[in-house]
């Protein structure tokens, strides 16, 4: 029974190496994530990546103000963009135009921190805990937390305060995101 005992031991230990992540040096990157995080994250210092399940994943970090911001981005074995989070904000070149327009009118307030493409278009998380999905063409599809029951005015016109219009130039800086 020792033996039975000590030899699954043994075989958990050891699956726990065969099913590890794979940890990725920084120049094994597939180009296109390298030059996603240059243009959208230029500041940032990667700290660690790896891939596992067709995915990569990267740990990156910010200095802003004397302070470290931590994020964290997916990428498709492609190198495509899935999944990003990072509590400065992030770009909103990303989104197209009818999703920002939908969200300067409805939350000009805040911020996006979290942002995920899914079949539907995205699902994004802003500054304070709003969870939206919200389709290419910028129509909310669902709405999770305090404005759960507000009502959407197409017409609105706040005055955008996260939510700014986009610059001439394509390339997103971190000095285009504001601090929270």
């Amino acid at each position: 029974m020792k033996k039975l005992i000590f030899s699954l031991f043994i075989m958990m230990a050891l699956s726990g190496f065969i099913f590890a992540d794979k940890n990725v040096a920084l120049s094994d990157l597939p180009t296109t994530i390298t030059d996603f995080m240059k243009t959208y994250f230029p500041e940032s210092t990667v700290d660690y990546a790896e891939y596992d399940d067709g995915k990569y994943e990267i740990w990156f970090s910010v200095e802003k103000d004397n302070n470290v911001v931590k994020g964290e981005a997916e990428f498709s074995k492609r190198g495509d963009w899935k999944n990003l989070e990072f509590y400065l904000g992030v770009p909103e070149t990303l989104l197209p135009e009818p999703v920002l327009t939908t969200l300067r009118q409805n939350f000009s307030d805040q911020a996006i921190v979290s942002l995920e493409r899914d079949k539907r278009g995205f699902e994004l998380t802003l500054s304070d805990s709003t969870e939206i999905d919200i389709s290419d063409e910028g129509k909310i599809l669902d709405l999770d937390k305090e404005h759960r029951h507000r009502k959407f005015d197409k017409n609105k016109s706040d005055k955008a305060k996260k939510f700014k219009e986009p610059k001439q130039d394509s390339s997103a800086t971190m000095d285009s995101v504001d601090a929270l």
